[in-house]
């Protein structure tokens, strides 16, 4: 899969997406700064962007709205993902799996 790079001229839609590789900025949730993770899922609001991000050791950093994701979390690629978000214990499932191994991994060295 190749990555691809994210510039502050996309849209939130963009820069948020479902695949969009992220680290953390600062320390949230008693996780460190610094940890990679990616956007699992995308929800349009009225009152704007919601996103969901899962990080490498298999925390779920629960949904943010566009103001908290950019405190929180710096966009840093994307690479492809087709996924649908059922439910939490299907998140754990699929991480377990490894389905998010190689974001987290990419994530990881960008």
């Amino acid at each position: 899969m190749k990555t691809t790079t994210l510039n502050f001229n996309d849209s939130i839609e963009t820069m948020y997406q479902v695949g969009t590789l992220v680290n953390t900025l600062i320390p949230v949730a008693g996780v460190k700064a610094g940890i990679p993770g990616v956007v699992y899922d995308q929800m349009s609001e009225p009152d704007g962007l919601l996103v969901s991000i899962l990080l490498a050791n298999g925390y779920d950093l629960g949904v943010f709205n566009e103001v908290e994701a950019a405190q929180t979390i710096e966009p840093v690629g994307h690479l492809p993902l087709a996924y649908h978000f059922t439910s939490p214990a299907q998140l754990q499932t699929d991480y377990q799996n490894g389905l998010f191994d190689a974001h987290f991994d990419q994530a990881a060295i960008l």
